[in-house]
């Protein structure tokens, strides 16, 4: 495996990504990214980060939760360029929860209060994986 500092990107135009960020991160969601940066090294996927920790501000223009203001949260791009497929999107989701599930951050789901620690969407800013822990 390679060095797993080495081998990710960091969006730099987002503005909510670095790391300088690190020490001010939840160890939990630190241990998701360093997790996710193995886990895409072993399938040839480059891992780009674009948000890690936000400002109030930063977050109320992208009505976001308080999870990135917190530190507790990370995004990461699933688009193509970098090597995600709707099988390694699928397989991610699949092996990220089951690997998390008793850190996950909880959210709502079909009424349910449930540990999510992957959440995938498009929130205007292109799809990307939610990654999200407990306090």
């Amino acid at each position: 495996m390679n060095d797993l500092v080495a081998n990710f990107e960091l969006d730099k135009e987002s503005g909510s990504v670095s790391l300088s960020m690190l020490p001010f991160m939840h160890t939990g969601v630190v241990l998701m990214i360093a997790w996710t940066n193995a886990w895409c090294d072993q399938r040839g996927i480059k891992p780009v980060w674009t948000s890690w920790i936000r400002t109030e501000m930063q977050n109320a223009r992208l009505n976001g939760t308080k999870v990135h203001v917190e530190g507790r949260g990370a995004d990461l791009s699933l688009k193509f360029q970098y090597g995600w497929n709707e099988f390694y999107v699928n397989e991610f989701e699949a092996d990220f929860n089951a690997e998390f599930e008793e850190i996950g951050a909880f959210a709502w789901k079909d009424d349910e209060l449930v540990s999510r620690p992957l959440v995938l969407h498009d929130s205007g800013h292109g799809y990307h994986a939610h990654l999200q822990s407990r306090p």
